[in-house]
């Protein structure tokens, strides 16, 4: 098993080659260290990260609706980004960002890029269906707001208001909102459009939706 940097950055290579040429036929496509599909309203996306400084191997699973980062795109006034290649949603700058619902050590003493890849499209398979079958029971909005790290950090303040927007839960989505516009509700992370935020721009974008119906 490699144990330099130089053996690693070898071995990650080798990882990424032959993850490019067996996802064809997987049902997944490669972007970068990453697959990504969408399947029953969502898209899914596994990375593989090859730790350069020690023997280790991550594979990680997340998810979000495929209409989220649409609403997230409207409100910042990009609707552009919808003709862009669907693997945006997880490499793009303005993305709605997930957590990691699942994660697995897939190295060994013995891995080799074959074994490591093998392992990583199980996995992959193992976690969508897990997904699935989790969220048959609960609403998106609420995997995202119950995370520890959106509960302690805010981390996903936007995702959650484009989330509550996709289920039609106008309200609570601009009650958040007006939270995090005002300061009353503080976020790790913010993006901005012509010198506004995006809570600025959803109060405003949920407010007009609400003067329309």
């Amino acid at each position: 098993m490699p144990t330099s940097t130089k053996q690693r950055q070898t071995f990650e290579k080798e990882c990424n080659a032959r993850l490019h040429n067996v996802a064809r036929g997987s049902g997944w496509k490669k972007a970068s260290n990453f697959l990504f599909c969408s399947d029953s309203g969502f898209f899914f996306q596994v990375t593989l990260s090859v730790y350069l400084n020690t023997n280790r191997t991550l594979a990680r699973f997340t998810a979000k609706p495929m209409l989220i980062d649409p609403i997230l795109w409207d409100i910042l006034g990009i609707p552009e980004n919808n003709s862009e290649p669907m693997s945006l949603r997880g490499n793009g700058a303005f993305s709605c960002n997930t957590p990691d619902f699942f994660e697995a050590e897939i190295e060994g003493p013995d891995s080799t890029a074959i074994t490591i890849v093998d392992s990583f499209l199980n996995f992959a398979k193992t976690s969508k269906d897990q997904f699935l079958e989790m969220h048959a029971n609960i609403s998106f909005s609420h995997l995202i707001s119950d995370h520890p790290n959106h509960r302690e950090r805010g981390a996903y303040a936007m995702t959650l208001v484009a989330s509550l927007i996709n289920e039609a839960n106008y309200q609570r989505a601009l009650d958040i909102a007006l939270g995090h516009s005002t300061g009353k509700l503080s976020s790790c992370e913010q993006f901005s459009s012509s010198g506004q935020s995006f809570h600025d721009l959803a109060v405003t974008w949920l407010s007009a939706r609400k003067a329309q119906c």
